[in-house]
């Protein structure tokens, strides 16, 4: 099984302060069976000394209101602590070695890792099952998949990312083929 995350932040380095989470467990063939969505409450990043970017607060004032109001709710409330929606996510995930992780990782995960040590709470995920999209992408080329969503709520942008990623992952070759011998040659085959 997998799971992909997408952050919407406040910045774009490992300090940023978090103001969304959005995940999805999924089959490799795409089938996403469950979804998680948190989004923050602003005040309660104030005392871990996150690192708000102002070009990045600039860029989401140029965003479309859908996207604002999903992710900042501002005509809703719903928001939770930082604490409370990292605490959530991690019982979401449940036992960490059932999964495999996918996001974008110079961005998502270092960011996401980085507000579980600010909290003092463990992290959900293993890195050694950690994958980067980005890797994925380049290895599999161009592929077009329909939009699901606002784009930067990062419940929608994570059901987005699970289609793309499994058509991609159906463009590899499968383990214990011989296409992946032919890819992929042991070093005594070299």
């Amino acid at each position: 099984m997998n799971i992909t995350f997408d952050l919407e932040t406040l910045g774009t380095n490992m300090n940023a302060p978090i103001t969304q989470i959005g995940a999805v467990k999924f089959t490799d063939d795409g089938i996403v069976t469950s979804e998680f969505l948190a989004t923050i409450s602003l005040q309660s990043l104030d005392k871990y000394e996150f690192k708000l970017d102002f070009a990045t607060l600039d860029w989401w004032m140029r965003q479309d209101i859908q996207a604002l109001e999903s992710v900042y709710r501002l005509d809703k409330g719903n928001t939770e602590s930082i604490e409370s929606a990292l605490t959530r996510f991690k019982e979401w995930v449940g036992d960490p070695t059932e999964y495999v992780y996918w996001s974008h990782a110079n961005f998502d995960a270092p960011i996401l890792e980085n507000a579980y040590t600010k909290t003092g709470i463990k992290p959900p995920f293993l890195r050694r099952r950690q994958r980067d999209i980005r890797t994925l992408c380049h290895f599999t080329g161009d592929v077009t998949v329909d939009r699901y969503g606002v784009y930067h709520n990062a419940l929608d942008d994570a059901i987005t990312q699970a289609n793309y990623i499994s058509i991609r992952l159906g463009m590899l070759p499968k383990p214990g083929t011989q296409d992946e011998k032919i890819l992929m040659p042991h070093r005594d085959e070299e």
